[in-house]
């Protein structure tokens, strides 16, 4: 035999201890209220009927378990006293959708730090203030849908005197609708050195000694800038005065060894300040950043020949820099290219001597002209290192192609080129002299150049 559940209607009267969204979704038509013995499940549209903490008559069908509200049913409940006070009883009756509140009051409050919007209960998103001193709630408890668009940003960043309309419930105001908010504000004049500011992508900014962030646009600037301008701004002369309202904002911050929560306090511009740049030198500003456009570009020309692995002469580099409307000298060259290990007597004997150096990233081509004959010598200035020499006979540009390319050891050994010929007769090649005694090693270079013009050598190649 089938056992019926037993239910009858009963008038209840209890104290809300706390109330929920079974299934924490908006959607859902129901929620359960929790008494100290029991609970009831009410209709959705009632969330926002009463408090934790109200005292509240209803009539319901009691199942022992609890007592449920049926969703079609006329629906009465009755707000007998709300939390912390007593209140003339209040009748909300209700068929479905309609229902009545307990009458709203108007409250100011000098709000401070703003919390972090989060869902409630009932899934809808909240905000709240707390410890407030010496007003009429210790708390604001603010619904986002009760802040009109035209304020919300202005409410969610605290500090501000709010009127608001609700009900004060246990030292806590419960905001139904947001009135007007006026953001505490503070008139002060911030001076600070230019080159103490921070220049961003689309504006200048800084904090001035008494921790106002101020943050100034671009287009108020009387002056180019960019975020270049953070690698030589320790340059800059003069300072910027600015003057305006600042708005108070703030944050909250626990300790991590004392577990407290404390406020750090800080003022922003509210954009509408007045900008003094008269105490700026513009034309400073103006030369460090030709300056800055000039070195910029001549270490990116640097780079491009440190990492070049072809052979170009030292002329050819002083061209480029000259058509970027920079110069270079033959040191600047040398320093570029120049390696502790090499010794300077190899290299600077054969450059008194040379009309033109050729260099890579390991090697130099000393360009020597004797009697109407032009030898090219090939030289890495280091101890136990062999300089090459090779005459005219292969022409230049294409003589240095393949001294990029071809291994010395092939050279000496004397390989075929890729058409059968002999590698050296192709690229000239007269001979090596490996470094040793600095006079024997010339005296071999001379003999090399000179086949069968010795004589010529000894009166002109004077070295």
């Amino acid at each position: 035999m089938e056992t019926k559940t037993y239910t009858r209607d009963i008038k209840k009267i209890g104290e809300v201890k706390s109330y929920y969204n079974k299934f924490r979704k908006t959607s859902e038509t129901k929620y359960f209220v929790v008494f100290n013995e029991s609970k009831s499940m009410f209709p959705a549209h009632t969330f926002n009927l009463f408090q934790v903490g109200d005292t509240i008559e209803f009539l319901g069908h009691d199942t022992k378990e609890w007592i449920n509200v049926e969703q079609s049913a006329k629906f009465q409940v009755k707000v007998i006293a709300t939390s912390g006070t007593t209140t003339t009883s209040v009748t909300s009756t209700t068929t479905s959708t309609t229902t009545e509140e307990p009458a709203k009051e108007e409250a100011q409050l000098e709000v401070n730090y703003m919390s972090h919007p989060k869902p409630n209960k009932n899934g809808k998103m909240f905000t709240m203030a707390r410890n407030l001193k010496g007003q009429p709630a210790e708390g604001v408890y603010i619904p986002l849908f009760a802040i009109p668009n035209d304020l919300h940003e202005a409410v969610l960043a605290g500090y501000g005197t709010l009127r608001a309309e609700g009900n004060l419930n246990d030292k806590t105001f419960f905001v139904t609708k947001v009135l007007s908010f006026e953001p505490t504000l503070q008139e002060e004049v911030s001076e600070v050195e230019l080159k103490n500011v921070r220049f961003g992508l689309y504006h200048l900014s800084f904090t001035d000694k008494d921790g106002k962030r101020i943050t100034i646009p671009y287009k108020e600037v009387p002056f180019t800038c960019s975020p270049a301008f953070e690698s030589i701004k320790s340059e800059f002369k003069g300072t910027i005065k600015v003057k305006g309202g600042f708005r108070k904002v703030g944050k909250m911050k626990k300790d991590k060894a004392t577990g407290e929560w404390t406020e750090e306090i800080s003022w922003v511009d509210n954009e509408q300040l007045i900008y003094d740049f008269s105490n700026i030198d513009t034309d400073n500003i103006k030369r460090l950043e030709i300056k800055h456009v000039a070195d910029l570009e001549y270490a990116k020309l640097l780079a491009m020949l440190k990492s070049n692995p072809a052979f170009t002469s030292f002329s050819g580099i002083k061209t480029l820099f000259a058509s970027k409307g920079l110069t270079i000298t033959t040191q600047q060259i040398e320093e570029l290219f120049w390696d502790e290990k090499y010794d300077k007597e190899f290299y600077n004997t054969l450059k008194k001597k040379c009309s033109e150096i050729f260099v890579s990233e390991e090697e130099f081509v000393f360009v020597m002209i004797v009697d109407d004959l032009q030898f090219y010598i090939v030289e890495r200035p280091v101890t136990n290192s062999a300089t090459y020499i090779f005459n005219d006979s292969c022409d230049k540009d294409l003589l240095l192609d393949r001294l990029h390319q071809t291994r010395k050891f092939d050279i000496i050994r004397n390989s075929l080129t890729s058409d059968g010929k002999s590698l050296q007769l192709a690229l000239g090649y007269k001979g090596r002299v490996v470094h040793q005694d600095h006079d024997e090693w010339l005296r071999k270079i001379q003999v090399c150049i000179g086949d069968g013009i010795e004589r010529e050598l000894i009166d002109r190649f004077v070295w």
